[in-house]
């Protein structure tokens, strides 16, 4: 007998840190639709926007997780097209954290995108639409993530794909440098 529908129960198994962002990859890819138009997709809450190559569908995840100290709350969506899962995590950190520089507020992100720390990856810092951001790209996984300092709050954006050439063509490009803020999310 199934208790819980798969999103929830991978929204589960990641707040008790028992599967590694490669698995919700997985995951998700199991779980959403396909849509092959690229859509300006916007967050519920109208706080930001980016163009998806996929219609992303909000998962269940705490809005308050008493075993993080860090953010106080976390939000999660996600979708696919064939074997490429596309997913966005909006952190909302706590006051004493959005005091801390971009470097010391994501520290430890990068690992959340592909596993563990012995996963080797290129970073490069730069700038969407005003923004600090820090771009991950995986040496031997097909994963690319972005990593978007958005006024108190972090956008994770991310890619596993079925192919290592997936992680630049145009619908990820335009996936990772399509992310708008449209209100202060504070």
């Amino acid at each position: 007998m199934r208790y819980f529908n798969r999103p929830t129960y991978v929204t589960l198994l990641v707040v008790l840190g028992l599967v590694t962002y490669p698995a919700i990859f997985r995951c998700v890819a199991q779980t959403m639709e396909t849509d092959n138009n690229n859509i300006k997709w916007v967050s519920p809450d109208g706080s930001f926007s980016v163009i998806s190559p996929v219609k992303l569908k909000k998962l269940k995840a705490p809005h308050k997780d008493e075993s993080r100290t860090a953010f106080n709350s976390m939000e999660f969506y996600g979708g696919r097209q064939g074997e490429n899962a596309y997913v966005v995590y909006v952190y909302d950190w706590i006051e004493k954290r959005k005091l801390l520089s971009f470097e010391d507020r994501i520290k430890g992100i990068e690992f959340i995108l592909g596993g563990d720390d012995d996963k080797e990856f290129t970073s490069t810092v730069r700038e969407i639409n005003g923004f600090n951001a820090k771009e991950i790209i995986f040496s031997d996984q097909n994963i690319r993530g972005l990593i978007i300092d958005g006024n108190g709050k972090t956008y994770v954006l991310g890619l596993s794909a079925e192919n290592r050439s997936e992680l630049n063509s145009d619908a990820t490009d335009r996936f990772f440098t399509s992310f708008r803020l449209l209100k202060n999310p504070n």
